[in-house]
């Protein structure tokens, strides 16, 4: 989320809400308010053999808070393509899991990421965490995608 506690996501497709096209759909940030309604809507595993995490939607729930913090009904959020979804979906889950994550997570992140780069932890415990988060954001991504590449395979 952006300091003005607002942020915009430039649509790939339009969609129709109300009669009117809308090409951007601007959200806030969530509020305790909202995960007591629907929950935070993803669930984090990790596994010992991966440095990162992997983050697991409930599509119900994650269009839910999409359709609250946005002020779009859920009939709209379900016009969008499904990478606009999907982008807008990692970027609430990584910023959720971001808001509750310890200190001692994050120390555990840049072991995490030394041992997947094979390079001392050391590297990368001297950056700042905002670029830790950043790193442990596009490993996820990078594995997800793996992940999915692996299961087309199969």
């Amino acid at each position: 989320m952006t300091d003005d506690n607002l942020e915009r996501l430039k649509l790939r497709k339009e969609i129709v809400v109300d009669g009117k096209t809308l090409d951007v759909v601007s959200f806030r940030e969530p509020t305790a308010d909202d995960i007591e309604e629907f929950g935070i809507p993803f669930t984090v595993t990790r596994s010992p053999t991966s440095p990162v995490a992997e983050m697991k939607f409930d599509g119900e729930a994650m269009t839910g808070l999409m359709a609250r913090i946005s002020g779009v009904p859920v009939d709209g959020i379900r016009q969008l393509h499904v990478k606009d979804w999907n982008n807008w979906a990692w970027k609430l889950g990584t910023y959720l899991h971001n808001q509750t994550t310890s200190i001692d997570e994050r120390i555990l992140d840049c072991y995490r990421l030394g041992k997947f780069f094979g390079v001392d932890p050391c590297i990368f415990l001297a950056k700042p965490i905002s670029e830790i988060i950043r790193h442990v954001y596009w490993m996820g991504v990078l594995n997800e995608r793996s992940n999915t590449l692996a299961s087309i395979d199969d």
